[in-house]
């Protein structure tokens, strides 16, 4: 599992193993002028090496987290994108 550390304790309480995400300001300020998507682009180098290291079969990651797919599909790692939202349509 790949996450913020504030979600560290909650993994392995679970069993599951554990990488921290690298975690970047998104919006733009003056202390941290980041570029749109330049913090996908740096996470992306750091997630691309964790990638290689696991060496998974197939990669899941949620809509927002834009780096382990990039990295996935860099690895030539088959991946899906899950989007955890309740579909809005009747039944």
């Amino acid at each position: 599992m790949q996450s913020w550390r504030r979600w560290e304790r909650d993994c392995a309480a679970e069993g599951l193993g554990f990488s921290a995400a690298p975690e970047y300001h998104v919006f733009p300020t003056r202390e941290w002028p980041l570029k749109p998507y330049e913090a996908v682009a740096r996470a992306t180098v750091t997630t691309r090496e964790l990638v290689r290291e696991v060496a998974p079969d197939v990669v899941v990651t949620d809509i927002l987290t834009l780096a382990l797919a990039l990295a996935a599909e860099l690895e030539g790692v088959p991946w899906a994108t899950l989007i955890p939202h309740v579909d809005p349509r009747p039944a």
